[in-house]
């Protein structure tokens, strides 16, 4: 008999914005949450004609609407999305002002400061702006009206977005990834006070940022392992209600993979919304530490190589797709490690676990100096600050080893699913399973250098560190890492 799903039911259903902020108001924690700017955030088959009858509600019945965009050709149902859009408004009565974003040699656009303040220049007290995008304009978009608001004499605008793709948490999320010298990095933004979810514009997007988006959201099964390794170890300190605002993902997302790799409504449905409660789980966390671990800062690492390697930067979910389950292999190796220590089968030197500044430095050039002295000089710059911290924690890691197994219990809590598990839910959905299937390919070599160096690019503190902090986390190791990945992958493909 063939079974059939019941319909998706949404505990925090981002479609009905008011009963979900009355929800979590149960939380113990709700009171420290920050207050965001999204007020609505409307999903439907049909979402676009209800533009102009929105805006008038927010207070916009006429007047300039600043529309950002860059210049990829989006589809829905055959016609161009943009073009649509833009007559929409404009036979609504609304002076738009187009402003298109331009990309790279690739045509790629990217997300960095001279982006943002050309953005800003085209802001004014009376412009209201609608994002066209996926994450990288998203971003761009939402922070120029965060830093147009900051300067004097100057009120928000009203922002609203379209999401094109399931392809990135960006627009639910209070922060922004924007580069600095060639290294991203994370900086506090606002949300768009209403966020469109046209689910057929979702159906007919192409299908590597859909691959990717569930890649991108991969990381609620390991992220928060790395987030509780830096609160034990004194980085950070976990919020309780970016766990709880996964409950969806955990419950939703792996069951519904086979319809979201057939593009259904309702699979579109699933995914949409799972990935706008990822971004509200870092808006809740004011950090992207909750979905965004030692997998994200691998995926970095691919793109800060990408102008060296005479490449295109590639598909940001897709890579963390990878990233998640070199992750899991690498918390997966850590246990086995540090049961052997718990139990005596091997000794540990403390004092080893502790390198010197000239050291760390020392590690840290060698890893990005091909890259260039601008970003070597970023990353020793952000990483000297995990590096010091580290420095004060002997105390801590031995209490850690002593208290291994309440640690590895917790751990396994926060890791629900197991790398084999990602594997299977990855191929339904027809996500690469090794660097070479990436829509923009990449060679062995460098995905093992980005394994390798990656706990070295920024401050914050993942099971990559723990790993290379105890001494662990070298080539041997790495080379088992992705040995250990192929063996998974060659399993589920002979299933």
């Amino acid at each position: 008999m063939t079974r059939t799903l019941p319909p998706p039911v949404f505990k925090y259903d981002v479609a009905d914005y008011p009963d979900l902020c009355r929800r979590i108001t149960r939380w113990d924690d709700h009171q420290k949450l920050p207050v965001i700017e999204t007020k609505e955030i409307i999903v439907g088959q049909d979402v676009y004609p209800r533009l102009p009858e929105l805006l008038s509600a927010y207070g916009k019945p006429s007047g300039k609407m600043l529309v950002l965009m860059d210049s990829t050709v989006m589809y829905r149902q055959g016609r161009d999305l943009k073009r649509d859009i833009i007559n929409l408004l404009s036979n609504a009565g609304y002076d738009v002002q187009e402003l298109v974003l331009e990309g790279d040699s690739f045509g790629v656009v990217h997300t960095d400061f001279e982006q943002v303040e050309l953005v800003m220049k085209a802001l004014s007290e009376d412009t209201a702006m609608l994002i066209i995008g996926t994450g990288v304009v998203t971003d761009i978009g939402k922070h120029a009206c965060f830093m147009y608001a900051q300067q004097p004499q100057c009120t928000p605008v009203l922002l609203f977005s379209c999401m094109t793709a399931c392809s990135v948490p960006a627009y639910t999320s209070h922060t922004a990834n924007v580069a600095t010298h060639g290294v991203k990095r994370s900086y506090h933004t606002r949300t768009p006070d209403c966020i469109l979810v046209d689910l057929q514009t979702l159906i007919d997007a192409p299908d590597e940022l859909t691959i990717g988006g569930a890649g991108d959201t991969f990381p609620v099964f390991c992220a928060f392992a790395d987030w509780y390794l830096a609160e034990v170890f004194g980085y950070s300190q976990i919020v309780d209600g970016a766990w709880r605002i996964y409950d969806d993902i955990r419950e939703l997302f792996i069951p519904y993979i086979g319809e979201i790799a057939k593009r259904s409504s309702v699979g579109m449905e699933v995914l949409a919304k799972c990935i706008q409660n990822v971004g509200l789980a870092m808006t809740y966390a004011d950090d992207t530490v909750s979905a965004s671990g030692f997998d994200h800062v691998i995926s970095h690492m691919l793109d800060m190589a990408a102008d060296k390697d005479g490449r295109q930067v590639g598909i940001h979910g897709q890579q963390v797709g990878l990233g998640v389950l070199l992750t899991l292999l690498n918390i997966e190796k850590l246990a086995e490690k540090l049961d052997q220590i718990y139990e005596g089968a091997m000794a540990l030197d403390i004092d080893n676990c502790f390198p010197d500044e000239e050291s760390a430095k020392a590690a840290v050039s060698s890893a990005f100096n091909e890259l260039g002295q601008a970003q070597a000089d970023e990353c020793w710059g952000d990483y000297k600050q995990k590096w010091s911290r580290w420095s004060a924690n002997q105390a801590k890691l031995i209490d850690f080893i002593k208290d291994w197994p309440q640690h590895k219990a917790n751990i396994q809590i926060f890791t629900p699913y197991t790398a084999k598990q990602c594997v299977q839910a990855l191929q339904v959905i027809g996500h690469p399973l090794a660097l070479g299937e990436l829509s923009f390919p990449i060679g062995e070599s460098r995905g093992r250098w980005a394994l390798l160096n990656a706990n070295k690019m920024r401050k914050r503190f993942t099971s990559g560190d723990l790993a290379y902090f105890l001494g662990w986390l070298d080539d041997d190791w790495v080379e088992d890492i992705f040995a250990r990945l192929q063996k998974i992958v060659q399993d589920v493909r002979n299933e």
